[in-house]
């Protein structure tokens, strides 16, 4: 059976976090900065931060190569959510033949 290596030499990863027994599960799993790897054993790799992990605690970066932060998709324009309650209120009160001038606005 052939080993193959799942990451090279300069390739930037971010880590897999210990969480201990009690930690919140809200706390992120892999480390926020990224890391470089630098040395490469069997299926074991070292990064610049000089700590030695298998290549199932290492998580590729989707980072830029010109900057270690994060570039987020453009936002599609969120169309208004549409008017349901006022919809349904106008089908009640055509249902009733009700109009809408006899309605006194609500004081509160």
């Amino acid at each position: 059976m052939k080993s193959e290596q799942r990451y090279h030499i300069g390739n930037k990863v971010h880590y897999l976090i210990n969480k201990d027994l009690f930690d919140k599960g809200s706390r992120p799993n892999w480390s926020a900065s990224t890391h470089k790897i630098i040395m490469t054993h069997k299926h074991s790799y070292t990064l610049d931060n000089g700590d030695t992990y298998k290549y199932y605690q290492l998580q590729k970066s989707n980072l830029p190569p010109h900057g270690n932060y994060y570039v987020s998709p453009p936002i599609a324009e969120a169309e208004p959510p549409p008017k349901v309650k006022q919809n349904r209120q106008s089908r009640i009160l055509r249902h009733e033949n009700i109009s809408m001038e006899n309605i006194q606005p609500q004081r509160r």
